[in-house]
């Protein structure tokens, strides 16, 4: 934890003297995400591709200019059919953000922005294979001229390291299921079973299910008294107790409040509870959000998250 915040770990210390500690959370975390990015060849081929297909749509001004009219299309058509809402901050004009090399989290946002505007990204790449017809339509005619052989593309070709007489026909949800998914997953809990202690993989676990994304969806009762049972120190026997009475109570609060609609991340959701004082009114399910936000200051997201947690200490004070 040094840095840019020098001495943050004694003020959280200072703050929750029983906080655990995972060495190098955040290295730990990209090494399991960089080497399931690797284990199979399809999805370290998406992640290949995501440079490019940035590069090709974002560096010409004509195709940012096509692809942000097709978004802004697309956006028209589904407030007109009733499926999105406008209002003010939503569904801004935005564009593909290139990846990091070595910062997996940008990789999610680029991620989440070609599956925003995915139909204007593939539009847009249609476009550039009609305009490369044209450079085809000559290499064929230069090819011709010269007498050199032109393959068809659509002629069927045989597998390479199998024979075609041996080769096990599957479906394609087969495929993806079982040779992509079950791949990736079982890598996945490899890597963090070999990187990180059951103690710390069970903290991430129960953390998870602080989560408010799509109305708190992954809310467990049961993680979280697990969760303060790991903070023995900082939750006494009453305390559990109280914290098992609360969280039902916090639950049908939270979802019947509007400006938790729109909450998708714990350190949004510490800021408005503050706001809101409710952090008063469920003080032990407030330490609970605390106490996640010290886990992930090592993370890419470390200004964001530091910044919410100084929002909340100032209106405390105040």
């Amino acid at each position: 934890m040094r840095g840019e915040f020098n001495g943050l770990q004694k003020l959280i210390r200072d703050e929750s003297p029983y906080a655990f500690y995972v060495h190098c959370f955040a290295h730990q975390l990209q090494l399991v995400v960089d080497t399931v990015a690797q284990c199979c060849p399809v999805i370290a081929d998406l992640f290949n591709y995501l440079p490019l297909i940035v590069t090709q749509v974002g560096t010409s001004c004509k195709r940012k200019d096509a692809l942000l009219a097709k978004h802004h299309d697309d956006l028209m058509k589904l407030m007109e059919h009733g499926k999105i809402i406008a209002g003010i901050g939503l569904h801004q004009e935005t564009n593909l953000s290139r990846p990091g090399a070595t910062r997996w989290g940008s990789h999610l946002r680029t991620l989440l922005r070609i599956y925003t505007m995915w139909n204007a990204v593939v539009d847009v790449l249609a476009i550039m294979v009609d305009d490369a017809r044209e450079h085809t339509c000559q290499a064929k005619i230069f090819c011709e001229e010269h007498r050199i052989d032109v393959p068809n593309m659509d002629d069927l070709v045989g597998a390479m390291g199998q024979s075609v007489r041996t080769k096990n026909k599957v479906t394609r949800h087969h495929y993806f299921k079982v040779s992509i998914f079950y791949v990736v997953i079982d890598a996945t809990m490899t890597e963090m079973n070999h990187r990180f202690n059951e103690i710390n993989t069970e903290l991430v676990d129960c953390m998870s299910c602080l989560n408010p994304a799509n109305n708190f969806a992954k809310f467990n009762v049961d993680k979280f008294i697990q969760l303060a049972e790991i903070y023995a120190d900082d939750f006494t026997e009453t305390d559990r107790l109280l914290l098992r009475i609360d969280l039902p109570r916090f639950l049908r609060n939270i979802r019947r409040s509007e400006e938790f609609n729109e909450c998708s991340d714990v350190s949004t959701l510490a800021q408005l509870m503050v706001q809101s004082t409710k952090h008063a009114t469920f003080p032990t399910v407030y330490r609970l959000i605390e106490l996640t936000l010290i886990l992930p200051v090592a993370t890419s997201s470390v200004e964001r998250i530091f910044s919410a947690m100084k929002i909340i200490k100032t209106d405390l004070r105040n």
